[in-house]
């Protein structure tokens, strides 16, 4: 890749914002088509709404086309699934059977393990239905993703404040024209995924800490 610091970011930014324009559009399409009664209720809202425009065939075309991109991104999550215990793991902040190597050259054990805890979550909650408990997984997911993002935005203004003397208000209103409307909506986000999620996210989290701060002073010595 050629001048990948510049082509990388540039092409996330710009991938974020198509992937944002997306989202808004189609959401905001399906909104138009399907009566908000409805789409409160509905467990697939945009094969409901080809169905609705083209025909029953055109629903289970969507379906159908919606079971291939979850194909794809589970393939996707399983290798993040070996891939981000394992550079923890050399780290030094996560047990180091996560960071084992297999004949293939793969993460096996962390990959097992791994998959026996997302299995007991899916137990846990599989009185509640099939909808129900992928959506509260997946909810627990976007939790999991959005915690970073918040922590991110503090550092990037923590930085700021301690490299930086800018006394030029455009200038600082320029600087935290990013990391503040990130913090404010990652916060929101957060807000909006109910008080479940976020009790089951805060209890996961604070079963990590103790592990954490064990291989932390383990690294250290």
């Amino acid at each position: 890749m050629k001048d990948p610091e510049r082509t990388i970011s540039k092409v996330t930014i710009l991938g974020t914002i198509l992937v944002s324009c997306i989202y808004i559009l189609s959401t905001a399409a399906i909104m138009g088509i399907i009566s908000p009664g409805k789409l409160a209720i509905s467990t697939a809202p945009f094969a409901d709404a080809a169905e609705q425009i083209w025909g029953r065939w055109a629903g289970y075309a969507i379906a159908a086309g919606a079971l291939v991109a979850c194909l794809g991104a589970l393939n996707g999550w399983i290798l993040l699934q070996g891939q981000l215990p394992l550079a923890a793991s050399r780290d030094g902040v996560f047990p180091p059977v996560f960071g084992k190597l297999s004949g293939r050259n793969m993460p096996g054990q962390g990959l097992l393990i791994s998959s026996l805890l997302a299995s007991v979550l899916i137990v846990l909650n599989y009185a509640r239905g099939l909808v129900h408990m992928f959506t509260f997984i997946i909810m627990l997911a976007i939790l999991s993703t959005l915690i970073p993002y918040v922590f991110s935005s503090l550092v990037d203004l923590v930085l700021y404040f301690k490299r930086n003397r800018m006394r030029d208000v455009r200038k600082v209103l320029a600087y935290f024209s990013i990391p503040v409307p990130a913090l404010l909506f990652s916060l929101w986000a957060i807000w909006g995924l109910g008080p479940e999620t976020i009790i089951w996210g805060i209890i996961l989290l604070a079963v990590g800490i103790p592990f954490f701060y064990i291989f932390r002073v383990r690294r250290k010595q």
